[in-house]
Formats: C-alpha cells, sequence, structure tokens
C-alpha cells in the first residue's frame, strides 16, 4: 500500500517552473559534452528526486517524454555511468536514480582529457625533435599544467568524498522543525507540571 501510494505521489508530483527551469539549463551544459538534451533532463530530474528512485514511467510523464525516448536514454546514461538501476522490493519494474555517480564520472573525465592533453603534447614533442625543433614555451606549460592535474585530480576526489560524507552526516544530525517543535513544546509541558527528564 505504501508504495502505491508513493507511485501515485511521484505521479502528481508536478515540477515547478523553478525546477523546470533548472532541468533545462542543465540539459544545455550536457549538450556540450554531447550528450543528448533529453539525456541533460533525465539526469537533472534524477538529481533534484535524489535519494528517491523514479522508474521509466514516472519520468516520461514528469518531463512529458515519450516512452522509447526516455528508455533509449536511461540505457545511454546507465552505459556513461551517470546512472544506476536500484531495486525496489516487491516491484518488478526497474527504477533509476543519481547518488555521487556524477560526481566521480566528471573526474575520470577530467583524468581522460588531461591524460589525452599529455599524450598529444609527448607525440608533438618526439615528431619536433625528428624534424630538429624544440617544443614551444606555451605547449610545455600545457603539458606542465595537465601532468599536475593528473596529480591533484585523485587527491582532491578524495577530499571531495571525505566533505560530502561529512555534510551528509551533518545534515542527518540536523532535527526536523516539526519534530524539533514538538520536542520544546514537550519540555515546556513538563516543566509546568514539575517532571523531570533522565537524559
Amino acid at each position: 500500500m505504501y508504495f502505491v501510494q508513493y507511485v501515485v505521489n511521484i505521479m502528481n508530483d508536478d515540477l515547478t517552473q523553478m525546477e523546470l527551469q533548472f532541468i533545462e539549463d542543465f540539459s544545455l551544459l550536457m549538450i556540450q559534452d554531447r550528450f543528448p538534451r533529453m539525456a541533460g533532463r533525465i539526469l537533472c530530474l534524477l538529481l533534484l528526486k535524489d535519494p528517491e528512485p523514479l522508474s521509466a514511467p514516472q519520468i516520461g510523464a514528469l518531463l512529458k517524454a515519450s516512452k522509447g525516448s526516455v528508455s533509449t536514454l536511461l540505457r545511454q546514461l546507465l552505459a556513461a555511468g551517470l546512472i544506476e538501476q536500484k531495486a525496489i522490493p516487491g516491484e518488478r519494474r526497474e527504477f533509476y536514480g543519481s547518488g555521487n555517480l556524477v560526481i566521480d564520472k566528471l573526474f575520470v573525465a577530467m583524468q581522460m582529457l588531461a591524460k589525452a592533453y599529455v599524450l598529444l603534447i609527448d607525440k608533438a614533442e618526439a615528431d619536433l625533435a625528428l624534424a630538429g625543433k624544440a617544443l614551444s614555451p606555451g605547449l610545455k606549460r600545457l603539458r606542465w599544467a595537465e601532468e599536475g592535474m593528473l596529480e591533484a585530480l585523485p587527491v582532491l576526489q578524495r577530499q571531495l568524498n571525505e566533505r560530502i560524507a561529512a555534510r551528509q552526516k551533518q545534515a542527518q544530525r540536523v532535527p526536523d522543525a516539526d519534530s524539533s517543535a514538538e520536542s520544546k513544546s514537550d519540555n515546556v509541558t513538563a516543566a509546568q507540571s514539575g517532571e523531570r527528564f533522565q537524559w
């Protein structure tokens, strides 16, 4: 019963204008990474709904996209390692979500790009050496920068993951506003009645 109600809530949960605009802006960034615009919309939607997973029909309903388009792009996002499948007990349909996968994928992409630059400049230096020429100062600076990035990225990724984990723990410790108000009310009532609590 809970799952059915959850599905109904998701399907009826229309996106706000602000969320729709954010999804569109996000999808434009994804185009620069050679991803279809709808793939960017799907990824952004899953990030907005995190940690709740969504099924393909739910994604299609929220984004007003066709079943075939959503299915194809979900496969592409899975293959790219940007999203993951999530199982819900008692439900046969496949659900999708995105946690830290996007962040990890971003670091992998940056490392691959930096390595590609270094290899390309190394090849240019070897070709120039055969022609009796030296590598230009500009290309040398670029290679040094990319080599430094290759060394720094793993450290930065580890530090970022640690910071994210710490912030998640901190967020879990923050009391809910309603429960905090109820707690204060209970304490006032107890004080008025002369009760004492053992902490």
